[in-house]
C-alpha cells in the first residue's frame, strides 16, 4: 500500500484550484511541478490545449466532472506535446479509473471528483501550509475582488466532510485574516463594509425623507432610491447565503465567533481595520455631501 506524499498533496489541491479558476497558464505549470512536464517545455501552445480540453468539463463544475472522459481527452493532449506520466501517478491514475467505474456501476450519476472535491476544500481551508495559503487566496479573489460566492461554495464543500473541525476552521480563517497573506483580503473587507454601511445609512435617510411634508422633502435625497435598494439586497445576497452555510455546520453557534473577539481585537492589523473602516465612512460622507451640494444626485 503507497501514500501519496505532502508535496505532491499539495501539488495537486494547487493544481485543483486553477482548475476551479480556469487558470490555465498556471495549471500548465502544476503539470510541470508535479513531473507531467519537463521545466524546459515551451507551455504557451499548451495552455490553449487545456482550455480546450477543461473548459466543456468545467460547464457543470468541477465535483460534476467525468473523471475517465477527461482523462480520455487529456491524453489526445499529451500525444501532441512532450508530456511523460510518472509511473507513480500512472497508477494513482488507473486506480482512480477503475473506482469510478465500479461506483458507476452502484450510483449512475457518481462523480469520482465530486466525492474528492470536499477533501480538497477542507485542507485547502484548515491546512497552515504556506503554498496553501496561497492557493486559498487565489481561489478567494477574482483578479483583486474578493468573492463571497467562491467562499460560500468552498465552506459548503468543506462542511459536507464529516472530520472537518470548527474550531480549527475558524482559527485557520483568523490566522489567514491577519497574516501577510491576508493584506487583500482585510483590504476588500473594510472596502465591502463601508460600502454597506454607507449604503445602510443613505437608504435610512431615504426613509426619513420621505416622512416629511412633501414640500419639505429633499429631492436629491428621494432619487435612485429603487436602484440603490436593489443593489444593496443584490450585493448582500452571498453574504446572506455565506451565514446560512456556517449555520448548517454541525456544532456551529454564535458562541464559536464570539469566543474569538477578544483575540481578534488583540490584533494590530485588526484594529487598524476599525481605523480604516472609520476613514472609509467619512470619505464617501463627504463625497455625498459635495454631490448634494452640487445638485447632483449622491
Amino acid at each position: 500500500m503507497s501514500e501519496v506524499s505532502r508535496e505532491s498533496r499539495t501539488g495537486l489541491i494547487q493544481a485543483v484550484v486553477h482548475l476551479v479558476n480556469r487558470n490555465f497558464g498556471k495549471l500548465s505549470k502544476d503539470f510541470v511541478n508535479l513531473g507531467f512536464l519537463a521545466e524546459d517545455v515551451n507551455l504557451e501552445p499548451i495552455v490553449p490545449a487545456f482550455e480546450t480540453v477543461f473548459s466543456q468539463a468545467l460547464e457543470a463544475g468541477v465535483s460534476r466532472m467525468d473523471f475517465k472522459a477527461v482523462t480520455d481527452d487529456l491524453s489526445g493532449v499529451m500525444y501532441k506535446f512532450p508530456f511523460r506520466v510518472p509511473p507513480y501517478y500512472a497508477l494513482i491514475i488507473r486506480s482512480l479509473v477503475t473506482l469510478e467505474g465500479i461506483a458507476l456501476s452502484v450510483d449512475s450519476d457518481f462523480k469520482i471528483l465530486g466525492a474528492a472535491y470536499p477533501y480538497f476544500a477542507r485542507r485547502l481551508m484548515e491546512d497552515p501550509d504556506p503554498q496553501l495559503r496561497q492557493s486559498l487566496k487565489e481561489m478567494l479573489f477574482d483578479g483583486d475582488i474578493f468573492s463571497w460566492t467562491r467562499l460560500e461554495n468552498l465552506v459548503a464543500s468543506a462542511a459536507s466532510q464529516e472530520q472537518l473541525d470548527l474550531e480549527v476552521l475558524l482559527d485557520q480563517v483568523l490566522d489567514f485574516l491577519v497574516s501577510t497573506h491576508g493584506g487583500m483580503l482585510r483590504h476588500q473587507l473594510v472596502e465591502t463594509a463601508a460600502d454597506r454601511i454607507d449604503s445602510l445609512g443613505w437608504m435610512t435617510l431615504q426613509r426619513i425623507g420621505r416622512r416629511l411634508p412633501r414640500q419639505l422633502q429633499p429631492t436629491r435625497l428621494m432619487t435612485s432610491g429603487a436602484e440603490l435598494n436593489q443593489d444593496f439586497y443584490m450585493d448582500l445576497e452571498p453574504v446572506r447565503q455565506l451565514i446560512q452555510v456556517l449555520q448548517q455546520l454541525p456544532g456551529f453557534s454564535p458562541d464559536l465567533l464570539f469566543s474569538r473577539l477578544p483575540r481578534l481585537m488583540r490584533e494590530p492589523d485588526a484594529r487598524r481595520m476599525g481605523v480604516e473602516l472609520a476613514q472609509g465612512l467619512a470619505e464617501r460622507g463627504v463625497v455625498r455631501l459635495v454631490k448634494a451640494a452640487a445638485g447632483v444626485s449622491p
